[in-house]
């Protein structure tokens, strides 16, 4: 069983169940599972496909929460990265596990966007909090993660992905 598959086991039985709690504000497991439907597709969209690596540049929340079960969800592989990363280091990390996409808080975007400017790999960074009014270096297309997040459409392929699929990439 592929790891994604417990959370939406847990979806269909208790939808409107009480998943989270986080700045006083409540989520259930329906809600999780609609947002990080949506990021799927849209990391689809924006070129992130079965076994490319994302970085999850975020504090614990719920865009943390999203973006596991959707980059999870089609066959992508998590790297969380400790938000308290410096640029140097994160610099070393995208260049050196060459991911596809970065998703990060907008309190983090100094750092992130720093990073970016060498990492030729990355074609998309989704930001929670907004789009920084700067842009990244080499064509990196910037997107804000609630719109990302909110966007109706056809759930993203999962199609093909198995339990022999690496699922997260831990840098120390």
């Amino acid at each position: 069983m592929v790891l994604h598959q417990f959370f939406e086991d847990t979806v269909a039985r208790w939808p409107q169940k009480l998943a989270l709690v986080c700045d006083g504000k409540r989520h259930t497991y329906g809600d999780l599972a609609q947002w990080a439907e949506r990021l799927g597709v849209a990391l689809q969209a924006n070129g992130v496909q079965k076994g490319d690596r994302v970085v999850l540049f975020l504090e614990n929340g719920v865009e943390a929460v999203v973006s596991i079960y959707a980059t999870l969800k089609i066959g992508a592989v998590i790297m969380p990265v400790n938000p308290q990363t410096k640029t140097e280091k994160l610099q070393y990390l995208l260049n050196d596990a060459r991911p596809r996409c970065l998703i990060g808080h907008k309190q983090l975007e100094r750092v992130f966007l720093s990073a970016l400017a060498t990492a030729n790999s990355v074609v998309a960074c989704i930001v929670a909090g907004g789009v920084p009014e700067t842009t990244a270096a080499h064509g990196v297309t910037m997107l804000d993660f609630a719109a990302a997040a909110a966007t109706p459409g056809p759930g993203p392929d999962d199609k093909g992905v198995n339990d022999q699929d690496l699922a997260c990439l831990i840098y120390t």
